[in-house]
Order: C-alpha cells, then structure tokens, then sequence
C-alpha cells in the first residue's frame, strides 16, 4: 500500500506544554485542534482508539505581534 496526504480526522489530538493540557476529538467538520498563547515547547500526540500513534514536539516562539502559529502536519503510520 502507498501513502496518502489526505487528512485524516478520526484521531484524538493531545497537546501538552506551558501550563496547557487540551485533548481534542478531530472529526471532518473539526480537523484542526490548537492550545496555547505562550511561546514554548509542546508536547503534541496523536491518538486512535486509546493507542498511541505517534508523538512530536512543537516549538512556538513569539513574534512581534505575540505568539508565532505553528502548523504541524503529523505523518500516521500506515494501517
């Protein structure tokens, strides 16, 4: 089987860091999840079914009209 780019929202997004602990359900009418309005480092974790799928850290620094949006694409490992 191939890789795909395509968005995958049946997960459960879990971000960690600067005194923030969200975890969000990502479905198609919500696949985006975001935490945090501090410069710092996050924790971020995917989740499907209670397992975990994979887990990065995500650096957001400030900028000159507060914090800097960090987009993070996270790569699933196939089924």
């Amino acid at each position: 089987m191939g890789s795909t780019d395509s968005a995958v929202c049946d997960v459960t997004v879990h971000i960690v860091g600067n005194q923030v602990d969200v975890q969000r359900d990502l479905t198609p009418d919500t696949c985006s999840a975001f935490a945090g309005q501090e410069a710092g480092v996050y924790e971020v974790s995917v989740l499907r079914a209670g397992s975990e799928l994979t887990r990065q850290q995500v650096r957001a620094s400030s900028g000159e009209c507060g914090v800097v949006t960090e987009n993070v694409v996270v790569r699933l490992p196939a089924r």
